[in-house]
């Protein structure tokens, strides 16, 4: 396939999460519980998918630390950081365009690790989904007398990681290991850590889980299947890795707009400006 129509796919199936998402949030569903759904549903299906194409799953040992490794640092340490580094920040949408920002890292580290095309029509079509994002995404500061920085630092830490996955990644499937064969690594491994810390911290939390929430929690582990899935295809068969790394990047802007519109908030001319000039970086993007 395309990795335009791959790229569209994980841009709808990461808008799709993110709503179910945010029906676990409203429904106060620890996220700790949903990393558990967000990691072992997909490690399931992509298990029955080597199962269903006979695709070797074991490798020599090196190569499985590597993974385990990959998978610890650059994915769970990631997203264990992202959390906190959201719930210290003045204002989410400040962590979260620093985290997903990982694009122009991606983007130019692909040139000397891939030999990947990058021009400057390109780059400058990344800067500008990415400064309208940003727009969209962050809300107006609420009164703090917080002036605590950590926030900053921890989300270039999973700026680093998110991006750094992002090439590794590819690295494995370059060298010859199966996407689904990665992904179920990557996803079981990050289960397997996710269940530990949930057992850690299991005393403290509430574990009333009502059958309403074990739908979403379905719900929520086959939609972050579909984007995992989609996001690796079109970044190993895009131009630049890049490219498929600020389409993500900007479906949260879309997600944005898209609570707004269902939840009857209010939307300024300004953010919807800033969608129709994000919708002209995406087309010179692809174009």
């Amino acid at each position: 396939m395309n990795w335009i129509v791959t790229s569209f796919i994980m841009f709808c199936s990461s808008i799709i999460y993110y709503l179910i998402f945010r029906r676990a949030t409203l429904n106060k569903i620890d996220y700790r519980i949903s990393n558990i759904a967000n990691f072992s549903i997909p490690a399931v299906l992509f298990f029955i998918m080597i199962i269903v194409q006979r695709k070797i799953l074991f490798f020599n040992p090196f190569v499985m630390l590597l993974l385990f490794l990959n998978a610890f640092f650059f994915s769970y340490i990631g997203s264990s950081v992202s959390y906190v580094a959201i719930s210290k920040a003045p204002n989410a949408g400040y962590s979260l365009i620093i985290q997903k920002s990982y694009a122009v890292y991606t983007s130019i580290a692909a040139i000397y690790l891939f030999n990947s095309t990058l021009t400057l029509t390109k780059f400058i079509a990344i800067l500008i989904v990415l400064a309208s994002t940003a727009f969209i995404s962050i809300s107006p500061d609420k009164k703090t007398k917080k002036r605590s920085y950590l926030w900053v630092i921890l989300s270039f830490v999973s700026f680093f990681c998110f991006g750094t996955l992002r090439l590794t990644n590819k690295m494995f499937v370059l060298a010859g290991i199966p996407v689904i064969v990665l992904l179920f690594w990557t996803q079981a491994f990050v289960a397997f850590f996710s269940t530990i810390d949930f057992l850690l911290h299991k005393k403290k939390l509430d574990l009333k889980i009502h059958r309403n929430d074990i739908s979403i929690l379905a719900a929520l582990g086959i939609s972050v299947t579909f984007f995992y899935y989609f996001l690796q295809i079109s970044e190993v068969t895009a131009p630049n890795i890049g490219y498929v790394n600020i389409l993500n990047t900007a479906s949260n802007a879309v997600y944005t707009i898209l609570v707004a519109w269902l939840f009857k908030d209010n939307l300024t001319k300004e953010k919807i400006l800033a969608v129709m000039t994000a919708t002209i970086g995406i087309i010179i993007l692809v174009i």
